[in-house]
């Protein structure tokens, strides 16, 4: 996607203010990764655009959620066909980052929440 820059305004926050369906983080990894190219050149997200340059993007794609189904003591508040809500678990902060249901880059580690959701959808 092709877009034109704006006077004044730092390249981080003008692609935020113009693709806001993408999360900072996703833009600010694009530009570190050189998929954001002003006039044709990489930039750094603190690059302040002068107004008129050509601000390139070539997004990447989405990695999916590999969450592999797994039967984990989760109450479940509410399901229906899009929605599945879960109280987060207390025991979960004092736990190490492996089990405390965070996602790192798509993978999923054992005995996350993500897992715990997958079998809880399956289970219907």
């Amino acid at each position: 996607m092709n877009l034109t820059g704006d006077a004044g305004k730092r390249l981080d926050h003008f692609l935020q203010e113009h693709l806001p369906q993408f999360s900072r983080s996703r833009l600010q990894s694009w530009i570190k990764e050189g998929r954001v190219l002003v006039n044709g050149s990489a930039a750094k997200a603190s690059l302040v655009l002068r107004g008129g340059e050509g601000v390139e993007v070539s997004p990447a794609d989405e990695v999916p959620l590999l969450a592999a189904p797994e039967d984990l003591p989760l109450e479940i508040l509410y399901q229906d066909a899009a929605v599945i809500a879960a109280p987060r678990q207390e025991d979960a902060k004092q736990r190490n980052d492996t089990e405390s249901g965070t996602v790192h880059g798509g993978r999923v580690s054992a005995s996350c929440l993500s897992n715990g959701i997958a079998w809880a959808s399956v289970r219907e």
